[in-house]
Order: C-alpha cells, then sequence, then structure tokens
C-alpha cells in the first residue's frame, strides 16, 4: 500500500499530526532499500513507533481519556508484532518486515487514524482548557 501524506490524514491536533507525518517520511525511506538497510530502518520504525505512541498514551493519561485502555492495548499490539519482525529482520530474515511494510502499516494506521486517533484528537482538543489543537 502506497502511503503518502495529506492534509486530509490530519486528526487536529499537533503533536499527534506531527508524529502522522513522520511515520509517512520514514515509511518512504523504505522504498527500494536493500537488504543491509532494511533492518535498520525498520529498527527505526520500531523506535518512532514507542516514542510516538508514548507520547499518545501520555496525553491520553494526562486527560483522563475514556477509552486509554482500548487506544492504549492497540499500541502495544502494534509494538509487539513490529519488535517480533525487527527481531527476525536483525537475525536475517526479512521476509515478515518487507510484508508488514507493504501491506500491513498502511491498512493498519488508516483504521487506526480513522477511529482511536480521530475519536482521541476530538477529545484532546474537548478537554484542551483553551480548546485548541494540542501542544
Amino acid at each position: 500500500m502506497d502511503l503518502v501524506w495529506n492534509d486530509g490524514l490530519e486528526v487536529g491536533h499537533k503533536t499527534m499530526d506531527d508524529d502522522h507525518r513522520g511515520l509517512f517520511e520514514l515509511l518512504a525511506r523504505f522504498a527500494g532499500a536493500g537488504d543491509a538497510r532494511y533492518a535498520a530502518l525498520f529498527g527505526e520504525l520500531e523506535r518512532h513507533l514507542t516514542e510516538h505512541f508514548d507520547r499518545e498514551n501520555e496525553l491520553m493519561q494526562r486527560t483522563n481519556f475514556f477509552a486509554y485502555h482500548c487506544h492504549h492495548g492497540d499500541h502495544e499490539s502494534v509494538l509487539a508484532e513490529v519488535r517480533s519482525l525487527l527481531k527476525q529482520a536483525q537475525a536475517g530474515d526479512l521476509s515478515g518486515a518487507r510484508a508488514y511494510i507493504d501491506t500491513g502499516v498502511g491498512p493498519w494506521f488508516v483504521n487506526h487514524r480513522n477511529t482511536m486517533d480521530w475519536v482521541t484528537a476530538q477529545y484532546l482538543k474537548s478537554a484542551s482548557p483553551c480548546g485548541c489543537s494540542g501542544h
């Protein structure tokens, strides 16, 4: 699945949108990456997702987001899968990592953005004292 960032993917919360834009920039670097670079890029993906999810989780906890456990659970599921695939890639088996980049991360992101992230962003805006799009 080709993922190209566009403003229609924004959820209206600066921190979340910046992280999503960064994810797309990282995913674009996988195109044409040879075997020698692929495992390292997949490691960068794991680090990006860890930091990205940590920021979202902290925002949700700080504002007592009503669906924190569901949203956090999805983050944990994705991280477990990515970490498992990273171990395989570091051991020389890139098939799972390549399949995840080619067909897994895109559909997951679109669904997660359209459901959990959208609802979270709207909640965060309503929970903000200024009603702004977050920091």
